[in-house]
C-alpha cells in the first residue's frame, strides 16, 4: 500500500478545478482523511481519492474558508452553493495563491456609486493577480467577511457596521471606510441633505472614519478635508471601464443634439448652463436639448425641441447614453465645495461614449484641457457657455478633435491600466500585520 501512496502525484494543473472541489466539499461534509508520507486518504461513503500533499493543502484551505462562510451541505441547495464556492475558492489557491482577500459591502442607496467605488475594483482586481474581491450580496450574514484579510463598508455608519467593525478588527481583519462624497458639504437642493445635514448624522461618519484601518476617497480635495478623522486615507480614483462603454453614432437627420445627463440630485448643477442653453436653443431653431434622466423645472427651451428621457437601469444606462447619438454633450457642475470633492466620471463617461464635451471650469473637470479635450467654461459668465457652444455647432471638424482627444484622456483613466494602484491599497495594507 505505501509503494502505491508513494506514487501518488499532484494532479494536472489543467484538471485541478475540476476534480478538487469535490473534495473540498466531501471535506466539508466530514470526509474521512488519513496521512501516509506525502499522500492523503479521502474517504466519503465509500469513495476514496488519494491526493498529493500539495493538493491537499489546497482542498484544506477552501474547505475552511466554505465553513467560515456557514454553508450547509445537508440539503440540495446547499450542497449545489458550497460546490460553487468550492470551484471559486480552488481557483484562486490554483491562479492566485497568497492574494489578499478583499471583501466588498456595497451600499444599494446610491446604485452609481457603488458601481464605481465597489463592483467595477472588483471586476478589475480579480483580473490581477495579487488581489482577490468580492462583493457581498444584500443580506449576506457578516460571519462570511471572517473568510477575508480586508473588509470594504461603502458609506455604511450605523451602529451595526461600526460593532461589526469593531468585532472584525479583534479578529484581525482590516477593515476599509469607502466614501465618495463631502458628505458635511451638501447643499440644500441635494437629495440626501436632509439627512445628512444633521450634525449627529456627520459626527457618526466621522466616528468610522476614526475607527476603519484605511478610509478611501476619490480625490485629492476629500483627502485634504477628511485626512485629520482618519488613521490613514487613500485616493483610489473613479475609473470607468473602456469595454462598457460603446461608441454614439450620430443619427445625420439634420438635427443638432446637445445631451446632459443626470439625476434630480444635480438639479442645482444643471441651472448653471440653464440659461445658455436657452439662447443656444432659441437662435438655432435645428438644435435639440436631450435631458437624459431629469428635465429642469424653470425650462425656456422651445417644447419642441426639446427630449427628455428617463433614468434607466445602471446595466442598461450605458448603451442608452450612446443610443442619444449626441453632436455634444455638457457637464456643468456647481462651483461649490461638494462639487470639488466630485470626481471627473461623468466627463470620462461622455469622452468614453465619444461625445465632445462642454464642461464647467470647476475642480475635478480640469482634467479636461481647454480646446483640446473638450471645452471648459467660466460659471460666472453665461457667454462662455453660448460660445462654447456656437463654436461646436459651427466646426465639424472641431467637434472631431475633441473627441479623439477625449477617447485619449477617458483612455487615462480606464480601470485596467490603473489596476496596480488599486491593487497596492489593499496589498499594503492586507500585508500590515
Amino acid at each position: 500500500m505505501s509503494e502505491v501512496i508513494d506514487q501518488v502525484q499532484p494532479v494536472a494543473p489543467s484538471l485541478k478545478p475540476l476534480v478538487l472541489p469535490n473534495v473540498v466539499v466531501r471535506l466539508v461534509d466530514a470526509a474521512k482523511v488519513t496521512k501516509s508520507g506525502d499522500a492523503y486518504t479521502v474517504s466519503y461513503e465509500g469513495d476514496v481519492i488519494e491526493l498529493h500533499e500539495q493538493d491537499f493543502k489546497i482542498v484544506v484551505r477552501s474547505a475552511q474558508r466554505i465553513r467560515a462562510a456557514g454553508a450547509n451541505t445537508s440539503t440540495k441547495l446547499g450542497f449545489m452553493g458550497a460546490m460553487d464556492l468550492a470551484r471559486k475558492f480552488v481557483c484562486e489557491e490554483i491562479f492566485k495563491p497568497g492574494a489578499v482577500r478583499v471583501l466588498y459591502f456595497h451600499s444599494p442607496i446610491v446604485p452609481g456609486s457603488a458601481f464605481y467605488r465597489c463592483i467595477l475594483p472588483t471586476t478589475a482586481l480579480n483580473r490581477g493577480t495579487r488581489v482577490t474581491a468580492h462583493l457581498a450580496p444584500p443580506g449576506t450574514p457578516m460571519r462570511q467577511a471572517l473568510d477575508f484579510d480586508i473588509v470594504v463598508f461603502q458609506l455604511s455608519h450605523d451602529d451595526a457596521t461600526r460593532r461589526a467593525a469593531a468585532a472584525l478588527q479583534e479578529m484581525g481583519k482590516k477593515v476599509v471606510f469607502e466614501i465618495d462624497d463631502a458628505f458635511d458639504c451638501l447643499e440644500p437642493w441635494h437629495t440626501h441633505y436632509a439627512a445628512y445635514s444633521q450634525p449627529a448624522r456627520q459626527e457618526l461618519v466621522r466616528s468610522m472614519m476614526g475607527q476603519a484601518d484605511l478610509v478611501t476617497v476619490t480625490t485629492q480635495w476629500m483627502k485634504d478635508r477628511y485626512a485629520g478623522f482618519a488613521r490613514r486615507i487613500e485616493i483610489v480614483p473613479n475609473f470607468v471601464d473602456l469595454s462598457d462603454w460603446p461608441v454614439a453614432k450620430r443619427r445625420n437627420d439634420g438635427v443638432f443634439r446637445v445631451l446632459w445627463a443626470g439625476s434630480p440630485s444635480h438639479a442645482g448643477d444643471l441651472a448653471v448652463a440653464q440659461d445658455a442653453l436657452s439662447v443656444f436653443a432659441n437662435r438655432n431653431p435645428d438644435v435639440e436639448v436631450v435631458f437624459f434622466g431629469m428635465a429642469p423645472a424653470d425650462n425656456r427651451i422651445p417644447e419642441a425641441q426639446v427630449e427628455i428621457l428617463p433614468f434607466v437601469d445602471l446595466n442598461e444606462y450605458p448603451n442608452r447614453l450612446a443610443d442619444v447619438g449626441a453632436d455634444i454633450a455638457i457637464a456643468p457642475i456647481a462651483d461649490i465645495p461638494f462639487n470639488h470633492a466630485k470626481s471627473p466620471v461623468k466627463v470620462l463617461e461622455y469622452c468614453a461614449t465619444g461625445y465632445p464635451v462642454v464642461a464647467s471650469d470647476v475642480g475635478p473637470y480640469r482634467i479636461i484641457e481647454h480646446g483640446k479635450s473638450g471645452m471648459l467654461c467660466s460659471n460666472k459668465r453665461s457667454g462662455d457657455w453660448i460660445e462654447a457652444l456656437e463654436k461646436l455647432y459651427a466646426s465639424k471638424d472641431l467637434r472631431m478633435e475633441l473627441v479623439a482627444n477625449g477617447t485619449e484622456l477617458a483612455r487615462k483613466y480606464d480601470v485596467d491600466a490603473n489596476r496596480s494602484a488599486i491593487e497596492d491599497v489593499f496589498v499594503s495594507l492586507g500585508r500590515a500585520r
